[in-house]
């Protein structure tokens, strides 16, 4: 599946735009069939501690976002990169799974009301 709804700033650090595209690649294989209908814009981030540039990367499907800072260290681990991009996308469907457990608790709080 491929990202629809991409976007990556253009004053992304220079040294950081190709790891950033082949991130990409692998969240479209992270997020499976969910490909079609994410957001993915990727910004520039604060610096890190030794002042070197990151990325940060916004995720978003129906509603529920979520936000994580990717640095060339980041990038260079591939198993890294893979957990992280997974562990953002597990934060993503945990939030659409308790909004959708709000409504059913909140659906019956509603039907014993007069």
């Amino acid at each position: 599946m491929v990202i629809k709804a991409l976007r990556i700033d253009p004053n992304i650090a220079p040294d950081l735009v190709a790891p950033v595209h082949k991130a990409t690649t692998e969240l479209e294989h992270v997020v499976g069939d969910a490909a079609e209908r994410v957001g993915v814009v990727w910004t520039p981030g604060l610096p890190d501690a030794d002042l070197h540039p990151t990325v940060m990367l916004s995720l978003s499907d129906k509603g529920v976002e979520r936000r994580q800072a990717f640095t060339a260290d980041t990038f260079r681990e591939e198993w890294f990169l893979q957990l992280s991009l997974r562990k953002l996308w597990d934060d993503v469907l945990a939030e659409r799974m308790r909004l959708q457990w709000q409504k059913v608790i909140d659906s019956f709080g509603e039907s014993g009301e007069d």
